[in-house]
């Protein structure tokens, strides 16, 4: 919201509506963007976790909303063909990328200035968690419902 002074237009590419950790993070954008009356969303579309669709559909973001500020990413592969089309489009740094995971392209994209930052989970404790939990199973000990793994931001900074 500060990176585009919360207000304008704004985009979600929205991944695939029926993975419940792509709707979580569109409602939880929403929810959190909601908060400035001077942002609005204008496009929230579904991209398959196809960045070829995704890229396209930013390529149709922008020319539909020359004006657009901004995109929420929120998949892996969504920020990559979001920042591909902006970079494209030569709007880098004019049209701010945020979102999900840090593949090596999304990190090249980061460190070029095209992609703003992404939230990155903690890969290594949702496998390691996953086999202790497995193993707690078949050993019929009982598992907490939910463990959180956290997350963490990787900006130009961090790099």
């Amino acid at each position: 919201a500060d990176r585009i002074d919360r207000k304008g237009k704004v985009g979600i590419l929205t991944g695939t509506l029926t993975a419940p950790n792509h709707a979580g993070r569109v409602k939880g954008f929403k929810t959190g963007i909601a908060q400035y009356k001077g942002i609005n969303i204008v496009c929230a579309n579904p991209d398959s976790d196809d960045l070829k669709i995704a890229a396209s559909l930013t390529e149709m973001a922008l020319k539909n909303h020359p004006d657009i500020k901004g995109f929420f990413c929120c998949n892996a592969t969504n920020p990559i063909g979001c920042a591909r089309a902006v970079k494209a489009a030569g709007k880098a740094g004019q049209v701010h990328v945020i979102g999900m995971d840090a593949l090596p392209e999304t990190v090249r994209f980061i460190h070029e200035g095209v992609i703003d930052g992404v939230k990155m989970q903690r890969q290594w404790e949702i496998g390691y968690w996953a086999v202790v939990y497995m193993v707690a199973i078949n050993q019929a000990h009982t598992i907490p419902k939910e463990h959180l793994i956290g997350s963490v931001l990787i900006t130009k900074k961090d790099l």
